[in-house]
C-alpha cells in the first residue's frame, strides 16, 4: 500500500474543486479523484451567490468563476401573474451586488482550469470502493479504468485525511455511518435551458406562483433562460421533453412565445436532508454528501462552496503543524448549525412557493409595504446573497469573549477593501497572496497610525501580540490624508493607501480580525484588546507557545 503524506479529495464537483484550489494555494499536497470519466456537462446548479464570489477570491481561485456569467441584480416574486415582492441586491453596501448565474458545468470548468493552472489535475475514472480509518491515516481502495472501462485495476493507498465531496450517494458518508435525515417532497421539477425571449428583464430572476403550480425564469446568458416547472408526484418513467414545460409558459405568456428545442433538459426531485455528523477523526464530508436542499433559492451549490472554504484553511493549518488537531472539530461545530439553518430556510421557501403553507409571517414580511422597507432593503438581500452568514464561537470560549465578538459574519469592510484594491490594481497581494498562506488578517484603521494623537504604545503592543502568531498579516487601512507614523514594518505588515477620505468611517472599530474564509471573529478599539488572545485561540487552536515564542517570532518578522 502506497503512503501519501497528503489529503485525498473524493469528488470533483464545485465543492471538491473549491477545496482543491484552496489547498493548492496553501501549498498543501493532495490528490483529487472522481468516478466520472470527465468534467460534468450538466447545467444543474446556476447561482454563484455573493458570499461565494468573495470566498472564491479569498481562496485564491484565479480567475474567479463567473467572469462571463450573467449578473442578476433582483429577484421578483409574482402571485397569480402580478408582482408581489422584489429583492434588490443593489441595496447591499458592497461593490459586488449581484448574483452570477451560469450553468454548473461552466462553473466546474472554470474551477478546473484554475486548479490546473496551479499544476494540479483531477484523476477521473477512479471509483472509491473501500475506506478504513486508523489513528494515523486513512486507507482507501479505488478502482481505476481507462476509456470504455477497459484496463481496470485496483489501487490501494494511505492518506493523512480524506474529504468526501462525493455527492448524495456518498461513500464517505456511509463510512461515517451517520444519519441523513430529512424529507423527500411529494413533487418533482422539470428544468430546461432555452434560447427564447420572454420579454422580461434579462438581469432578474422571476418566480411565478399560482394556486396549482409555479414556474421560475432564470437568465443564464444573453437570450438564454433556465425554466423550472413544478409537478406533483414522483418522477415518471417517461422521457422528459419540452412539452413538459411549453404549456406552462404558453399559459402565462401566450402561444406566441416559442421555446424551441432545449439546450439541456432534465427532471429532479425535491428533497431536504442534512447529515447527522460531518466528520470523524480523519474523515470529512461536504457539499451534497453532507446536505441536499430544494433548488428553491439556489442554496445547495453555494452551501457546499462554503463548506469547502471553512474546511480548507483548517486542514492546511493542521497539516502544516500550525494548529492543533482540535481545530478540525470546529468544522462541524460551525458548519452544522449553518447547514441546518440553510435547510430550514430552503424548506420554508419551498413550502411557501409550492403552496404547502399559505399563511406565514414571512409572506407578510415580503409584501411591498412601507413597514417592510427595512426588511426588503437590508435583511432580505443579505440573506439571499449569503453575506448574512454567522457562526457561533465554540461554547467553551463564550464566557471569555465580549458579546460583539461571539458571532462571526462576512465583513463589509473586507469586501470593500478587496473591491477597491481590485478596481484600482493596488497591491492586491496584500489581501490575497498566493505565495504566502495567511492564518488571519488584522485590519487597523487609519486613525491608529495618524501622526497626531497616535497611541504608539498601544499600537506597538498590538503589533507584538499579533506578529507572535504564525502567518498573521496586518493591513493598515489608510487614506490620502494619513501619513505613516514612522514605525519600521515587518514583511507581514502592509499599508494600503486608499484615495478615499471615508476610510476611517467605514472602519467602525480600530481593530478588525478576519479569518481566511472571510469571517470577522474579533473587533475592538486599539486600547481595548484584552480578549484578543482568547478570540484567536478559540478560532485557530495554534500550537505556538506565545509565552516563549512571542519575542522570537516578532524579531524574525521585523
Amino acid at each position: 500500500m502506497t503512503h501519501h503524506d497528503a489529503i485525498l479529495i473524493v469528488g470533483a464537483g464545485p465543492t471538491g474543486l473549491t477545496l482543491a484550489n484552496d489547498l493548492a494555494r496553501r501549498k498543501v499536497p493532495f490528490k483529487i479523484i472522481d468516478s466520472k470519466p470527465g468534467p460534468s456537462r450538466d447545467s444543474k446548479g446556476l447561482a454563484i451567490n455573493i458570499s461565494s464570489q468573495y470566498g472564491l477570491r479569498l481562496a485564491g481561485v484565479n480567475p474567479a468563476p463567473g467572469g462571463n456569467g450573467m449578473p442578476v441584480s433582483r429577484l421578483n416574486l409574482y402571485w397569480q401573474g402580478r408582482r408581489f415582492s422584489s429583492i434588490n441586491f443593489a441595496h447591499l453596501p458592497i461593490a459586488i451586488n449581484s448574483l452570477i448565474t451560469q450553468p454548473q458545468a461552466i462553473t466546474e470548468t472554470e474551477l478546473l482550469r484554475a486548479l490546473e493552472a496551479t499544476g494540479n489535475y483531477v484523476q477521473w475514472n477512479c471509483k472509491l470502493t473501500h475506506i478504513k480509518e486508523t489513528n494515523n491515516a486513512v486507507e482507501v481502495r479505488y478502482a481505476t479504468a481507462g476509456e470504455q472501462n477497459i484496463n481496470e485495476h485496483i489501487v490501494e493507498e494511505r492518506y493523512s485525511f480524506l474529504a468526501g465531496c462525493d455527492g448524495k450517494h456518498s461513500v464517505v458518508r456511509a463510512q461515517l455511518n451517520t444519519s441523513f435525515a430529512g424529507v423527500d417532497y411529494p413533487m418533482h421539477f422539470v428544468l430546461g435551458d432555452f434560447r427564447f425571449d420572454p420579454g422580461m428583464a434579462a438581469n432578474q430572476v422571476h418566480y411565478y406562483v399560482y394556486e396549482d403550480t409555479f414556474f421560475i425564469l432564470v437568465p443564464i446568458a444573453e437570450g438564454t433562460w433556465r425554466v423550472v416547472v413544478k409537478y406533483d408526484g414522483a418522477i415518471p418513467q417517461e422521457p422528459v421533453s419540452v412539452q413538459h414545460i411549453a404549456p406552462i409558459i404558453a399559459r402565462h405568456f401566450g402561444a406566441n412565445v416559442e421555446l424551441g428545442e432545449p439546450l439541456w433538459i432534465s427532471r429532479a426531485p425535491f428533497y431536504n436532508r442534512v447529515a447527522g455528523q460531518l466528520n470523524s477523526q480523519r474523515l470529512f464530508i461536504a457539499g451534497d454528501a453532507a446536505h441536499l436542499f430544494s433548488p428553491i433559492g439556489g442554496t445547495g451549490m453555494n452551501t457546499g462552496i462554503q463548506d469547502a472554504l471553512n474546511l480548507g484553511w483548517k486542514l492546511a493549518a493542521v497539516y502544516r503543524g500550525i494548529s492543533h488537531r482540535s481545530l478540525l472539530d470546529t468544522y462541524a461545530e460551525e458548519r452544522l448549525p449553518a447547514i441546518r439553518e440553510a435547510a430550514h430556510l430552503s424548506n420554508l421557501s419551498t413550502q411557501l412557493i409550492t403552496r404547502q403553507i399559505v399563511d406565514h409571517p414571512v409572506l407578510d414580511k415580503l409584501a411591498a409595504t412601507l413597514s417592510n422597507r427595512s426588511f426588503l432593503k437590508q435583511i432580505a438581500p443579505a440573506l439571499h446573497s449569503g453575506i448574512a452568514q454567522k457562526i457561533a464561537v465554540p461554547a467553551p470560549y463564550i464566557d471569555d469573549i465580549p458579546a460583539h465578538s461571539r458571532m462571526g459574519q462576512f465583513p463589509r469592510e473586507l469586501f470593500y477593501w478587496l473591491d477597491h484594491l481590485q478596481r484600482n490594481h493596488q497591491t492586491p497581494q496584500t489581501i490575497v497572496d498566493s505565495g504566502s498562506p495567511v492564518s488571519f488578517w488584522c485590519f487597523i484603521a487609519a486613525r491608529c497610525i495618524a501622526p497626531a494623537g497616535i497611541d504608539a504604545k498601544a499600537l506597538q503592543t498590538l503589533r507584538k501580540n499579533l506578529l507572535a502568531y504564525p502567518e498573521c498579516r496586518i493591513i493598515y487601512i489608510a487614506n490620502e490624508f494619513t501619513q505613516h507614523a514612522g514605525v519600521a514594518l515587518s514583511s507581514r505588515e502592509h499599508i494600503v493607501a486608499l484615495d478615499m477620505p471615508e476610510a476611517d468611517v467605514r472602519m467602525q472599530k480600530d481593530v478588525v480580525l478576519v479569518r481566511p474564509d472571510g469571517l470577522v471573529f474579533y473587533e475592538s478599539g486599539l486600547d481595548k484588546t484584552a480578549n484578543l488572545h482568547t478570540a484567536i485561540s478559540s478560532n485557530f487552536h495554534f500550537t505556538t507557545n506565545k509565552a516563549t515564542a512571542k519575542e522570537t517570532l516578532y524579531e524574525e518578522a521585523i
